[in-house]
């Protein structure tokens, strides 16, 4: 299913569900990992390094090659689905597999910090602090971060609460 865009995430309310999709950051990782991949292969089969640099570059290319098909597969395309008639928030790995993560009302969304940039974690109500699951990607302490930040707050991060709270189906008009 492919969502529209909001507030730099993937957000969609479609009857008593809301999906998001929070690591869209991530294409520029994997785009990234592709060209080191290529690159270090092109280098290594051109021959232009001696032979122990072939076999760095060919480690370091398969390394990145693992890394951009990893978060192809579960990150990029993650979704959190909040069902409403379920009472549930799910997390769907598309083609593999969907788990159940917990009820609404175990629920409870928490600011995270991380090397000085916050993100928004859900979290179960008994173990804050425990294991908890990403709503957004990291917001940088600058000027476009803090609007990417309160973008977020006010588009995403507000409607999932009251649809968590109200713990009904949510009409979007």
């Amino acid at each position: 299913m492919k969502l529209p865009r909001k507030a730099g995430h993937r957000f969609l309310v479609s009857g008593s569900r809301l999906y998001l999709q929070p690591f869209g950051v991530y294409k520029y990782k994997i785009f990234f990992c592709a060209v080191l991949t290529l690159s270090a292969f092109v280098v290594a089969a051109a021959k232009l390094v001696n032979h122990d640099w072939q076999q760095v570059l060919i480690i370091v290319g398969c390394l990145s090659a693992v890394y951009a098909v990893f978060d192809v597969l579960f990150r990029i395309n993650l979704t959190y689905i909040f069902d409403g008639e379920r009472q549930g928030v799910y997390r769907k790995f598309p083609g593999l597999f969907t788990q159940k993560l917990m009820s609404f009302d175990e629920a409870c969304v928490l600011p995270e910090t991380e090397y000085g940039s916050l993100r928004y974690t859900l979290s179960r109500e008994k173990n804050k602090y425990g294991k908890s699951f990403p709503l957004s990607d990291f917001f940088s302490d600058s000027r476009k971060g803090n609007k990417r930040q309160a973008q977020f707050e006010e588009e995403i991060l507000a409607i999932i609460i009251t649809f968590v709270e109200d713990k009904s189906p949510y009409i979007h008009p």
